[in-house]
């Protein structure tokens, strides 16, 4: 079971449409991209998002979304943030945007098709948008669910370590698979015998 109480903030990181931030996926990517757990990257902000990078404590745990769902948890590793080295940074790109950066490690990470939504991992829709970083409990969002930061913040760690839907329904396929198909008189004959 997840550390579920150092559950403590919320940023998000949406890319254009489709496209999964943070995942190492993406070749022409010069920055390390996590891949796997325990895996160190660093994550990114602009100058104005840059203040609230800062304030997870290191070991304070932060729930990555994309695109209404929460795809990544991630762990505080870094003292601060710091300026990005320039040759991690695409020409033309957003990159040069997001000039700021922490060094985090991968906790869990979920593609979009198995990511559960906002709504669902957190009981409400935290409306953390823009890139900077969110204390969970100061969102106007979660004052007005009315429901204790530990509930939060257990149902996102159960929504992230659950199976996904694909998993659910792959499962639930394999299964249908697997069965033998009978017919009434394919049974009957076995009955018999």
């Amino acid at each position: 079971m997840l550390p579920f109480r150092k559950i403590l903030w919320v940023k998000s990181v949406s890319l254009e449409e489709g496209e999964l931030a943070y995942a190492g996926r993406d070749p022409s990517v010069r920055a390390r991209e996590p891949r796997h757990p325990g895996d160190l990257f660093e994550l990114h902000a602009s100058p104005e998002d840059a203040d609230s990078l800062g304030d997870p404590a290191v070991g304070d745990l932060v729930v990555l979304t994309q695109h209404d769902q929460v795809t990544h948890l991630v762990r505080a590793v870094g003292e601060g943030v710091e300026a990005r080295p320039r040759r991690t940074m695409r020409k033309g790109t957003r990159d040069e945007r997001f000039s700021e950066q922490r060094t985090f490690a991968l906790v869990l990470l979920r593609g979009f098709e198995e990511a559960p939504w906002l709504v669902d991992a957190f009981g409400f829709d935290p409306a953390a948008t823009g890139g900077e970083t969110f204390r969970i409990e100061e969102l106007p969002a979660f004052v007005g669910a009315g429901q204790p930061l530990w509930m939060v913040q257990r149902r996102v760690a159960k929504a992230l370590e659950g199976p996904s839907a694909l998993e659910l329904y792959m499962t639930r396929h394999e299964r249908q698979e697997s069965l033998p198909m009978m017919f009434p008189r394919d049974f009957l004959k076995k009955r018999d015998e």
